[in-house]
């Protein structure tokens, strides 16, 4: 039912854009998203289900896309003021390049890059760029895209420049499409693949929950506990890498007491405490990222400004920002600490995202950079 698929991609990428979309408006998309729902049930096969090293897969199949039901459009996201352009290249505001992070690039340059096929819908005035691995849908002048049926934030708009259309650099950070030879690549994405030098000793790694205590448990299953392992590991891998030591408060399924989870910390000789959890929220539509400190350390809430700033800028979900919080880990913690919340299980677009070992392996790349960005002892570019 093409009329079905448009609308509903409309309405999923549209809602929220309160200069584009009346209320009037889009309430109708809702109800069109909704019907279109029921009527259409694709399948999104997730060949990476949720897996840390050592462990097997899940196993399980995701139906969706998610992100197309009435209950998960129910929040409407903040958009900050974003560069926008018209089709004729009128400019609308100014366009900075150093407001985000690596720059922009051509969707004909996108999509030579990863092999890709571009179909434009004029009526709709979207560009879709397609192979074997993904599926990414832009639509100019819109802070939102859609990549394998999943709705994702963007830190700027796509915007045009003539005829041409530029997006964001940092869609490729959710991409599953293997990269051609690195000379292949373009300057704006070969940038974006180095990783920062990270200038610390030693980095406390702390994974939330484990063995009895599984943490949160999303909808399809998901238990916290495996994800916050999976990531810690990731995340350690990455910093040996460059020869930053870490140490692991758990790196197996086992439960550690709170107070032992600081007192390890306190007592590792590291740099700085992080301590890594995924959330959970009675509404299914609140979803995102949050940092929390103790409000008591300077080096721990520019610690958490900067992890939460790169995060939000890299990783397409909303920003919920810095939080103080008395957790037990932050207590008393004589280091620079932050507990990370890298999204809710009980939202079906963060827990799909959640599941795949690629997500999970770019939230442990962005926190290196975060920590890259920290070590320096300057903001995040």
């Amino acid at each position: 039912m093409p009329f079905c698929r448009k609308y509903r991609l409309y309405a999923h990428l549209h809602y929220g854009e309160q200069h584009k979309v009346t209320d009037v408006i889009r309430r109708l998309l809702l109800i069109t998203v909704a019907l279109c729902a029921t009527h259409e049930k694709t399948a999104l096969s997730l060949s990476d289900d949720l897996t840390y090293y050592g462990s097997q897969s899940a196993g399980l199949s995701y139906y969706g896309p998610q992100s197309a039901g009435l209950n998960n459009l129910k929040e409407t996201f903040k958009s900050p003021t974003y560069p926008a352009y018209s089709r004729a290249g009128v400019r609308k505001e100014v366009y900075r390049r150093e407001d985000h992070t690596a720059g922009v690039l051509s969707v004909e340059s996108f999509a030579k890059t990863y092999l890709m096929k571009i179909e434009r819908d004029e009526i709709l005035d979207t560009y879709t760029l397609s192979n074997q691995h993904d599926r990414v849908v832009f639509v100019p002048n819109m802070g939102r895209f859609e990549l394998n049926g999943i709705s994702l934030m963007l830190p700027i708009r796509p915007f045009y420049q003539g005829d041409r259309l530029y997006v964001p650099v940092e869609a490729v950070n959710f991409l599953k499409s293997p990269l051609p030879n690195y000379d292949q690549i373009p300057f704006v994405i070969r940038k974006r693949l180095k990783t920062s030098k990270v200038y610390l000793k030693s980095v406390f790694i702390d994974a939330g929950h484990g063995g009895h205590d599984p943490g949160t448990i999303g909808l399809r299953g998901t238990r916290e506990k495996d994800v916050n392992l999976d990531i810690a590991l990731r995340l350690a891998k990455l910093l040996n890498e460059q020869g930053v030591k870490t140490v692991l408060c758990r790196d197996q399924d086992f439960f550690v007491e709170l107070a032992d989870r600081e007192s390890q910390g306190a007592g590792s000789g590291a740099d700085v405490f992080i301590s890594l959890h995924t959330n959970s929220s009675s509404d299914q539509s609140v979803a995102g990222i949050e940092t929390f400190h103790n409000g008591v350390k300077s080096a721990s809430n520019r610690l958490a400004e900067t992890i939460q700033t790169v995060l939000a800028q890299n990783l397409g979900v909303p920003d919920r920002g810095v939080k103080t919080a008395n957790f037990a880990v932050l207590r008393g913690n004589p280091l620079p600490a932050v507990l990370v919340e890298v999204g809710f299980l009980s939202n079906p677009d963060n827990e799909s995202l959640l599941r795949q070992a690629f997500y999970r392996d770019r939230i442990a790349s962005i926190l290196v950079e975060a920590l890259a960005a920290y070590s320096r002892g300057g903001s995040w570019r």
